[in-house]
């Protein structure tokens, strides 16, 4: 009889569940999966169709926030909040926030309905950052650095080619002066020359030979004395002549030669 009245409850059991509305419930939207930095909120919101009973959120596979359908939470760490919400009367969706993220937080999270295989899973990763406006500041110093250093090298690119300009410019000049000297140079030696040259002190006029056709003088030009000496001069000539007596145009050079500068051109 008492195994009779069991059954009898087990069956009663059963039927109320499978007669129960709630009974195809099932999560409509779960959590995606969140990037955030070490310090900061993690946030994960499940959606369930109406009828569900028990939900309960996991961090790789404990449970830490579990959500009853009549509104109360409990809660197993103290960093797990939720704030829950219906929508359009059938569904309610519950959010589960995770106060100052660490790196060990790191992990699976889950979205499950209790007596249901239906669960949703998403992951969370966890960086290191750092402070906004301090990471805000060090990008404006390291930008204006970075803009003076371009600038100030690219004054320095334009003052060497200018430099180096002027240079090739002035050795053009200098090398140009140079040639236009140097021919001025050579055409002064040669007008030098060609209008003075220089003494040779070593030549001896006795050693040229003497034109007999310049500086005529007929007898009747000089003195007795002069004379005297063109009869001399005229013995030597019949001396070497061989001859009787002097042609009557004979030419008579004076005793005294004229002083002659002989000059040799180099």
């Amino acid at each position: 009889m008492d195994k009779l009245q069991g059954w009898t409850g087990l069956i009663i059991i059963l039927m109320v569940y499978l007669i129960d509305p709630g009974f195809g419930y099932a999560i409509v939207e779960g959590p995606q999966n969140l990037t955030v930095v070490v310090g900061s909120m993690a946030r994960f919101s499940c959606t369930v169709s109406d009828g569900w009973k028990i939900l309960i959120w996991l961090f790789n596979g404990n449970p830490k926030l579990s959500v009853l359908s009549d509104g109360k939470t409990i809660v197993t760490d103290k960093r797990y909040n939720q704030k829950g919400s219906n929508i359009s009367g059938s569904r309610f969706t519950s959010e589960l926030m995770i106060d100052d993220v660490q790196l060990t937080d790191s992990g699976q999270i889950k979205c499950s309905l209790q007596n249901n295989n239906d669960n949703r899973y998403a992951f969370l990763s966890v960086q290191i950052g750092c402070d906004n406006e301090d990471w805000r500041i060090r990008t404006i110093i390291l930008a204006v650095v970075l803009s003076v250093a371009l600038l100030l090298l690219l004054i320095l690119i334009i003052l060497l080619i200018i430099c180096c300009c002027k240079r090739r410019k002035e050795s053009n000049y200098q090398s140009e002066l140079r040639k236009i000297s140097g021919k001025k140079e050579k055409a002064r030696n040669l007008e030098t020359v060609s209008h003075s040259g220089k003494e040779n002190y070593g030549y001896s006029a006795e050693q040229m030979p003497r034109d007999h056709t310049s500086f005529p003088v007929t007898k009747n030009v000089y003195d007795t004395k002069q004379d005297l000496n063109v009869s001399s001069l005229s013995e030597v000539l019949n001396n070497e002549f061989q001859a009787g007596e002097l042609p009557s145009s004979t030419n008579v050079y004076p005793i005294n030669p004229v002083k002659i500068r002989n000059v040799t051109l180099i």
